[in-house]
């Protein structure tokens, strides 16, 4: 399942409010970048050193839009994104379509 398939799984039919399914998608499709310069395109394929150098990517990221444009995300911020990838990849364990989860090591 490619990572686009497994963010569709992962917010179809659910009850979520706009701005979660929205920024759920920018970060996973922010990790999907991430990886495809390793050729990792599906969801299954991402390990756990994947999730461990995203991480360092993650404290580098800037702001994409907002007064804050430009700037580095906020320490909050970077557990928000982090934390709703970690989100996406337990749901999809706990549906049998990952075998294991990667971000089961992180800490936030």
């Amino acid at each position: 399942m490619t990572i686009r398939e497994a963010i569709r799984r992962h917010l179809r039919g659910r009850p979520f409010q706009k701005k979660y399914v929205r920024d759920t998608a920018d970060y996973m499709m922010r990790l999907a970048d991430f990886l495809a310069p390793r050729r990792i395109r599906h969801i299954e394929d991402v390990a756990a050193r994947d999730i461990d150098d995203f991480t360092v990517h993650v404290s580098k990221m800037r702001c994409r839009n907002g007064v804050r444009k430009g700037e580095i995300l906020s320490r909050r911020t970077q557990i928000c994104v982090l934390g709703r990838i970690r989100s996406v990849f337990r749901d999809l364990e706990r549906a049998g379509m990952i075998p294991w989860n990667p971000t089961d090591h992180i800490d936030l």
